[in-house]
């Protein structure tokens, strides 16, 4: 789910005209944090109760 999340946000970036650097960037940013939640078990609630 995540990933599908992630693939329209730099579909969204492509059709904005964003540097392929800068995409890259976000991307391989996002994926760290989707990774480092896995590793922590970070849940939504979690997220949602720091907003």
């Amino acid at each position: 789910m995540l990933k599908d999340l992630l693939e329209e946000f730099i579909l969204e970036l492509q059709m904005q005209n964003y540097s392929p650097r800068t995409i890259k960037s976000y991307k391989n940013n996002n994926l760290l944090m989707f990774t480092f939640g896995k590793l922590t078990n970070i849940k939504r609630l979690h997220i949602e109760v720091s907003m």
